[in-house]
């Protein structure tokens, strides 16, 4: 394995985040999403939802604290989705961590499927918090729609700031990556993962794929999806992103 400090993973969320840790974590790279470890530590579901709550507010609470030590990096090698890609608590990554890799996910060829796709997580994470009275839950919820208004710069969907927050983090990635483009691995297509995701990866951190294919991981949206999909029929919430309420998923 080539030599490095920590990956982080900077694709937006919907960006394939959690299928990229699943895949890392299978070459030997431990990785954490939310808090959640991949592979799992003893006790954990290997699969079902996508994140730890209480361990996702700590690194929050590190963080805001300037204390760039992370806990959840401590076993991991390395982080996706929130805070990587927000981009200025990524600059403080970095320096926290010197000689790190990034890996980056895009969905260009169908900006309108990623706005999609986040329409119905996001959404539908907001109508099940509605009905949750858990204080961890509640919590984690606020820390994820503050982390929502750094990215996106609001912490409730909106159709045209999420697609201009996307291109805008595209722009930005292109040139953090011309930095220093022998530590950067950029896929420009979530799509091209199925086909070359594992070699790509293997090939980029110097290791052998051992003919493992790359994981495909969805199991963390259907809870969301689906309580998207039932508002959207019952008319409580309408689709900004042209999604029909045709059926529930």
């Amino acid at each position: 394995m080539r030599p490095f400090n920590k990956i982080f993973v900077t694709s937006l969320p919907r960006c394939a985040t959690v299928s990229i840790c699943q895949a890392l974590a299978q070459l030997g790279v431990p990785m954490s999403h939310l808090g959640k470890s991949y592979p799992p530590h003893p006790g954990e579901e290997p699969l079902g939802a996508h994140h730890d709550p209480q361990r996702f507010i700590e690194l929050f609470e590190q963080l805001s604290a300037a204390d760039y030590d992370l806990h959840c990096l401590r076993a991991a090698r390395g982080l996706a989705d929130y805070p990587a890609c927000c981009l200025e608590r990524l600059e403080q990554l970095a320096a926290h961590y010197p000689d790190s890799l990034f890996i980056h996910v895009a969905r260009d060829a169908d900006i309108n499927a990623w706005l999609q796709s986040t329409e119905r997580q996001l959404v539908g994470l907001d109508l099940l918090d509605a009905f949750q009275d858990d204080p961890l839950r509640r919590r984690f919820m606020q820390v994820m729609r503050g982390f929502r208004k750094e990215t996106f710069g609001s912490e409730a969907f909106v159709a045209e700031s999420y697609k201009r927050a996307y291109l805008r983090h595209q722009e930005r990635i292109e040139k953090l990556s011309q930095r220093a483009p022998e530590r950067w691995l950029i896929f420009r297509d979530a799509g091209h993962l199925k086909q070359s995701g594992m070699r790509r990866l293997a090939e980029f951190l110097g290791l052998t794929t051992r003919g493992v294919p790359f994981p495909h991981v969805e199991e963390h949206g259907r809870e969301a999806s689906a309580a998207f999909y039932k508002a959207l029929i019952e008319g409580t919430v309408r689709s900004q992103t042209g999604i029909v309420p045709t059926r529930l998923p």
